[in-house]
């Protein structure tokens, strides 16, 4: 029984390390992205080239949205590209974003590709 139970116990870790293996693959992610107390999620909807990526967000309805520092962590090796229409400066890592902006989309490059993510901002009280 006892046996059972190791073995048991491997395979769940194994499973596990191997399944948290796809999550940090994709160079062009982002990984945790924080405004203030809020966190964000990405959603990725559709495939392939038709993808389309999308941070959501939900922030207090006092937020300056002129003036959002966020803490963004990133896939190794990629980073915030400048030509993102949003960003405004970069404080050593953390990001001043305008989202009052249209086109407010955040561009994430590592080598020679890049991946555009929109904004879905929801207020609470």
């Amino acid at each position: 029984m006892k046996r059972i139970v190791c073995l048991l116990i491997a395979a769940l870790s194994v499973s596990l390390l191997l399944g948290g293996c796809g999550q940090n693959s994709d160079p062009l992610a982002i990984r945790e992205f924080i405004i203030g107390d809020s966190i964000g999620t990405v959603e990725q909807r559709g495939s392939g080239k038709d993808a389309e990526y999308v941070i959501r967000i939900t922030l207090p309805i006092e937020t300056d949205f002129q003036n959002c520092t966020a803490n963004i962590t990133l896939a190794d090796g990629a980073s915030v590209s400048g030509e993102s229409p949003c960003l405004k400066a970069d404080l050593g890592g953390r990001m001043v974003l305008d989202l009052t902006l249209e086109h407010r989309d955040l561009i994430i490059e590592n080598g020679s590709s890049s991946r555009s993510y929109g904004f879905e901002i929801a207020l609470s009280q």
